[in-house]
C-alpha cells in the first residue's frame, strides 16, 4: 500500500447553524453550536485514516488544551500523527452554515503563520518514505514552496490542493503531479486572465502539471489529463452541511491514486465521497467510510 503524507493546517472549528446569513448591520442568532477538530490538512488525513490509507500527519499545535483534543481525534482514525508543539493557542475557525448547506469560514491562524520549513524538517524521515505528499496552502507560502521543491527532488507525488486561493510561481506550480483547486481557486493560480476554466487548464498543462481536477461545487468535476478536458458529472443530492466537503473529495482522489485506480475511477469515488458527506453536519462526523462510499457508486450505476 502507498505510503501517503499530509502536511497541514489543524484547530478548533465552532459550527453556528443558522437560518440565513447576515446581512451587514445585522445580527442573526444561531439555531445549534457545537465544536469539533479541523482544518484542510486536518479533514484531509482523517478522510484518508478513514479509508484506511497508511497515512501520517505533520501538523501544528499549541500547548493548550485543545491541541489535545486534536491529536485524539487523529488516532482514533489511525492516523500517524507527528506534531510541532508551539507556546500559544492552537488555530480557530468559526464556520456558519445556512438552511441550505452553504457555509462561510473565519480562521484565525494563530501558530500556523509561525510555522517554519525547519519546523517541518524535524520529521524529514516521514516524508522520505511517502510515495504522495499532499499539501494545501493554509500554511505560509514559502515554506510550502520548499516543501514542494523537497519532494520534487525526492521524486515524491506531489498533490496540491491549492487553496485558500493564491497566485503561485510558475517554477514551483510546475513540480505538482497533480492539482485539486476548486473553480475560483483556479483562475487565481496564474496571473492572466482566462475566458473559462478549459483554458486555464490548457495553460497549466503547458507548464508541466500532470493532471488537474477541478470541483465546480454540486454542478460537475472537471478534470484536464494528457490534453484531455472532461466534465464529470454530480448527480444532485440535498445537502445539509458543504463544510469540509471539498477535503474529502481531494483525500478521496489521493485515496484513488495510492490504490492506481485510473482518473475516472479516482474521480467517480471522490465524488460519491464528498456528496455523502454533505448529508450529514460538520466535518468528523461526516466522513464516509469505504463500504458506503462503494454501495454509492454501485448505486448510481444501477442509475
Amino acid at each position: 500500500m502507498s505510503k501517503v503524507v499530509v502536511i497541514g493546517l489543524s484547530g478548533e472549528s465552532v459550527f453556528l447553524n443558522v437560518d440565513h446569513f447576515n446581512n451587514s448591520g445585522e445580527t442573526v442568532k444561531a439555531i445549534d453550536r457545537f465544536v469539533e477538530p479541523g482544518g484542510k490538512g486536518y479533514n484531509q488525513a482523517l478522510m484518508l485514516g478513514k479509508l484506511g490509507v497508511d497515512v501520517s500527519f505533520i501538523t501544528v499545535l499549541g500547548d493548550d488544551a485543545y491541541a489535545k483534543e486534536c491529536v485524539r481525534v487523529l488516532k482514533e482514525h489511525k492516523v500517524k500523527t507527528y506534531v510541532i508543539t508551539k507556546k500559544g493557542l492552537t488555530d480557530y475557525a468559526v464556520i456558519t452554515t445556512d438552511n441550505n448547506g452553504e457555509n462561510h469560514v473565519i480562521v484565525s491562524d494563530n501558530l500556523s503563520k509561525s510555522i517554519t520549513y525547519s519546523d517541518i524538517l524535524k520529521y524529514q524521515k516521514v516524508i522520505d518514505e511517502a510515495d504522495i505528499v499532499l499539501l494545501q496552502l493554509e500554511y505560509p507560502y514559502e515554506v510550502t514552496k520548499k516543501i514542494i521543491q523537497y519532494c520534487y527532488e525526492k521524486g515524491i507525488k506531489i498533490v496540491l490542493n491549492p487553496a485558500p486561493a493564491k497566485i503561485m510561481d510558475l517554477d514551483i506550480l510546475k513540480k505538482v503531479n497533480v492539482l485539486i483547486p476548486n473553480e475560483f481557486e483556479v483562475f487565481h493560480l496564474i496571473d492572466d486572465e482566462f475566458a473559462n476554466i478549459k483554458d486555464v487548464l490548457k495553460e497549466l498543462e503547458l507548464y508541466g502539471i500532470e493532471t488537474s481536477i477541478v470541483t465546480c461545487g454540486s454542478k460537475n468535476v472537471i478534470s484536464y489529463h494528457n490534453s484531455k478536458y472532461k466534465e464529470h458529472k454530480v448527480e444532485p443530492i440535498k445537502a445539509i452541511d458543504t463544510t469540509g466537503a471539498g477535503d474529502i473529495f481531494c483525500a478521496s482522489c489521493v485515496y484513488g491514486l495510492s490504490q492506481n485506480m485510473n482518473l475516472d475511477s479516482t474521480i467517480d469515488f471522490a465524488i460519491n465521497a464528498s456528496r455523502l458527506s454533505v448529508t450529514k453536519r460538520g466535518v468528523v462526523e461526516s466522513l464516509p467510510n469505504l463500504n458506503e462510499i462503494l454501495l454509492a457508486i454501485q448505486d448510481s450505476d444501477k442509475e
